[in-house]
C-alpha cells in the first residue's frame, strides 16, 4: 500500500517516535509519583516519631505534677492531723476545767431558791391599754348624673 513516496515509512516513524515518548512519559509519571509516596512515606514517619516524643514529653509531665501534688496532698493531711489533734486537747482540757469549775461552784452555793411565782398565769395576763379610735367623718353622698 505505498504510494511511492514514503508516505508509510513516514507514519509509522512517527507512530515508533509517539509510541516511545508516550512510554517515557508513563515511566516518568510512575517515578514522580513512586517519588511522591517515598516522601509522603518519610514525612509520616518523622511526624510519628515527633508525636511519640511529645506522647512521652506529656506523659513524663503528668506523671512529675501527680507527684507533686500527692506531695502537697501528704503533707496537707499531716497539718490538718495536727491541728485537729491540738484543737480537740485544747477541748478536752476546757471541758474538765468547766467541770472541774462547775463542781466546785455547786460545793459552795447554798442550796438555790425555788423561782418566783408570777402573779397572774400567762393566759390571763392583762393587757396593754389600747388607744381609743378616731371617729370617721361621714362623707356627703354621692351625686348621681340623670340617666338619659
Amino acid at each position: 500500500m505505498s504510494n511511492g513516496n514514503g508516505v508509510t515509512a513516514t507514519v509509522s516513524q512517527v507512530v515508533e517516535t509517539v509510541k516511545e515518548t508516550t512510554a517515557h512519559l508513563g515511566d516518568s509519571l510512575a517515578v514522580t509519583a513512586s517519588d511522591a509516596v517515598v516522601a509522603v512515606k518519610a514525612r509520616a514517619r518523622k511526624a510519628e516519631a515527633g508525636a511519640k516524643q511529645q506522647v512521652a514529653k506529656v506523659k513524663k509531665a503528668v506523671a512529675k505534677a501527680e507527684k507533686v501534688v500527692a506531695k502537697k496532698a501528704a503533707a496537707a493531711s499531716k497539718e490538718v492531723k495536727k491541728t485537729v489533734s491540738s484543737v480537740r486537747k485544747k477541748l478536752e482540757t476546757a471541758k474538765v476545767n468547766a467541770q472541774a469549775e462547775a463542781a466546785a461552784l455547786k460545793k459552795q452555793a447554798p442550796a438555790s431558791a425555788p423561782r418566783p411565782r408570777r402573779p397572774w398565769p400567762r393566759s390571763r395576763r392583762p393587757r396593754p391599754a389600747r388607744r381609743p379610735r378616731r371617729k370617721r367623718r361621714s362623707k356627703p353622698p354621692r351625686r348621681r348624673s340623670p340617666r338619659p
